[in-house]
């Protein structure tokens, strides 16, 4: 129809790397495409081309994201180990026309390499002088869709400025005469800005990073500036009994014109007129700023989550304890209690409010949080809860996000991150499901591009409560790191101790971490003990210095630090503890022990076998390889080193790690260990070659 194409191909790899070359030229030439692949039954009928193959082809394409290849499941069984290509789930979408949910993946050339192919064009073309109606079953059916050349080529090297819609609700004045009702007015706010985010034509940025601007004597660009957005909206609330009323203005930022403004009073008596007020305002706002919002995000903005008033008091209460547990852990002991008990009591009142259930389960995963996938946890209420959350809103997206912790934790994350895309459905502009889509997908499948897209999505959305972005910062810190963007690493790095106000002790550490992730011992032992000469006795710092010790062999440093926490090595199950083991072992192995050395090799044996045995993922195939290598059995010290180089790709650190790895001395010559080695250092140089390109495609670089 001039902006499009509908191709068939007698095999599904044919048609994935026909749209893969066709996706790479007009990259190239600046052209913007998206392209759908399904397999399926085609009719030919007179001129038209039909079928549920050229339909669900359609559906996925629209779908798609400019410069995406998208396939069905179909195609995706068939293609999933072609070399070259790297594939990620793109999620579950409901596509018009089709019954029930369609699984959705998007390709990627993961190597240059694989262009270089044949298509067997075969007989597959409609012979003329048919009859009128033709049907071919189970071809490969691409469809590819542009903008009109006439309208898009004059404006490729002349775009139009492009008017972001994005916005920002800064903390509206509370005018009421009693300000002990503080959390009513803050929770109002974010009952406007809660519905705003579930418009996905919208960014809005969260309430963590407007609370700043309480009382600031900022001009309205300047702040628009700080939160890279083009709108404000600001006011008033005054709660005098069971009356309020709320005064909204919207304004553009850059000229500081007040575009809107409205004032509104609602009786609380009448809990369903008064949530009303709430949605009214959200789509006048949409619409004043010409934002689309779908029949779907409507239905969502408009649902009343409870009509009895209690309900509600209790849960802004509530709210008003998690978001002090959630912004500042440090002092979360009693909020977190406090949420839990008024969150129990909002149930009192209305047992079917979802969002409640959402948070007692999230409270609970922060409790949880740490514990030993071995050890008795509170997974199953975590999972209980967002389900009872779910059956009475299917739209809570926090519910979704707890659910996909759980799957997570318990290692099925194929089930974890489409739960995280539902959140996502639900609330597009949820920076903890970017967050954890991104940190999942690199950490757990080595996704590298994956998690860059999803962690700079959370990183735009300026979520400034304190766990969040410290895990953005953090996994966005690591990332880069791993692929060798030492300066870009480190720009985060830097970023999140200044976000947490910490002194220098951290970024000593910070400095050791770097130094010993290339090779550097001796430098990040001496970093390290600047940090631990500013925090004496601080067991994350002498245990690092343990490890590093016994790494190059130093086994009396490294027993002084080790024999100091032997209580909590013993008997904690943190990661911090269990990670060290293995080192603790060594250190004995070097000092002749050989009775403790084996009882700490053991440890490392068992618990990574019986993670196997549970088949949940957090099995250490290099730390089984390690202890079999020193123990001389090699055959099973190859079996497991196999295993870890065909798990996800290896960071640049552990490639310098393991071939200076104390515990693979007597096996650093042979052939087949050097040639493990050389297909780790590949598979790390592609994955660094995709990372270049993606930051030039952003013009990051």
């Amino acid at each position: 129809m001039g902006d499009g194409i509908l191709a068939s191909f007698p095999s599904n790899i044919d048609a994935v790397m026909c749209a893969v070359s066709i996706q790479t030229a007009a990259k190239e030439m600046g052209i913007p495409l998206r392209i759908g692949i399904h397999q399926g039954d085609v009719i030919f009928e007179k001129k038209d081309v039909l079928g549920d193959g050229v339909n669900i082809a359609s559906r996925i394409q629209a779908v798609a994201n400019s410069n995406d290849i998208v396939i069905s499941e179909k195609v995706y069984s068939d293609i999933r180990n072609k070399e070259g290509l790297e594939i990620e789930f793109a999620g579950r979408q409901s596509l018009k026309g089709v019954e029930g949910e369609t699984s959705i993946y998007k390709v990627y050339c993961a190597d240059s390499t694989v262009l270089d192919f044949e298509v067997d064009s075969g007989e597959l073309v409609r012979p003329l002088g048919l009859g009128i109606r033709t049907i071919f079953a189970g071809i490969a059916i691409l469809v590819l869709l542009t903008f009109s050349l006439f309208y898009f080529l004059p404006k490729i090297f002349n775009p139009p400025p492009e008017i972001e819609k994005s916005i920002a609700v800064l903390p509206f004045f509370n005018a009421s005469s009693d300000t002990t009702n503080a959390y009513f007015v803050d929770g109002v706010i974010e009952d406007i800005r809660t519905h705003l985010e579930k418009i996905s034509d919208l960014r809005i940025t969260s309430r963590t990073s407007t609370e700043k601007y309480r009382g600031t004597s900022l001009t309205a660009r300047e702040i628009a500036e700080e939160l890279n957005v083009k709108y404000l909206l600001e006011g008033t609330i005054q709660k005098q009994g069971n009356i309020v009323k709320i005064h909204a203005q919207l304004i553009l930022a850059e000229t500081d014109d007040h575009i809107w403004s409205e004032p509104f009073e609602r009786d609380l008596s009448d809990l369903e007129k008064y949530f009303k007020v709430q949605s009214e305002i959200a789509q006048t706002i949409a619409g004043k700023i010409h934002v689309n919002i779908t029949p779907e995000e409507k239905e969502i903005i408009e649902k009343v989550p409870t009509t009895s008033l209690a309900a509600y008091d209790y849960f802004l209460q509530a709210e008003e304890k998690f978001q002090k547990s959630y912004l500042h852990p440090g002092i979360s002991g009693g909020s977190m209690r406090d949420a839990l008990s008024l969150y129990r009591r909002v149930l009192e009142y209305d047992s079917t409010y979802a969002k409640v259930y959402a948070r007692l389960a999230y409270l609970y995963y922060i409790q949880d949080w740490g514990r030993s996938a071995l050890e008795e946890t509170y997974m199953d209420s975590i999972l209980v809860l967002a389900n009872i959350g779910l059956s009475y809103d299917e739209n809570c997206a926090e519910a979704y996000v707890a659910r996909g912790h759980y799957y997570m934790i318990k290692g099925n994350a194929d089930r974890g991150l489409q739960e995280f895309e539902k959140a996502l459905d639900a609330n597009p502009n949820f920076a903890e499901a970017y967050k954890s889509i991104g940190a999942y997908s690199f950490n757990l499948y080595g996704k590298v591009l994956v998690g860059l897209e999803n962690l700079h999505k959370a990183y735009d959305l300026k979520d400034y409560t304190v766990s969040i972005r410290n895990d953005i910062l953090f996994y966005l810190a690591n990332l880069y790191m791993s692929v060798g963007y030492f300066d870009r690493s480190e720009q985060y790095r830097i970023e999140l101790l200044q976000f947490n106000k910490q002194d220098s002790m951290w970024y000593y550490d910070y400095y050791s971490f770097r130094e010993a992730t290339l090779g550097n011992i001796d430098k990040a032992i001496f970093w390290e003990e600047k940090a631990l000469a500013l925090s004496p006795g601080s067991l994350i710092f002498e245990l690092t210095l343990g490890e590093l010790h016994s790494f190059i062999k130093q086994y009396e440093r490294s027993y002084f630090y080790f024999q100091k926490w032997e209580r909590p090595l013993k008997n904690w199950r943190t990661g911090i503890i269990i990670n060290r083991w293995i080192w603790v072992g060594y250190t004995y192995w070097l000092m002749g022990n050989q009775k403790e050395a084996e009882f700490w090799f053991n440890r490392v044996v068992d618990r990574n076998l019986r993670h196997i045995e549970l088949k949940n993922g957090k099995e250490d195939n290099c730390d089984l390889a390690r202890v079999y290598a020193l123990q001389g059995d090699l055959e099973k010290a190859y079996y497991y080193l196999d295993k870890y180089n065909t798990g996800n790709f290896k960071r640049y650190g552990e490639i310098v790690k393991i071939k200076r790895d104390p515990f693979f001395d007597n096996i650093r010559d042979e052939e087949r260990f050097k040639v493990i080695v050389r297909d780790m250092e590949e598979k790390y140089r592609k994955k660094r070659e995709m990372v270049t390109v993606w930051l030039e495609e952003k013009n990051m670089l």
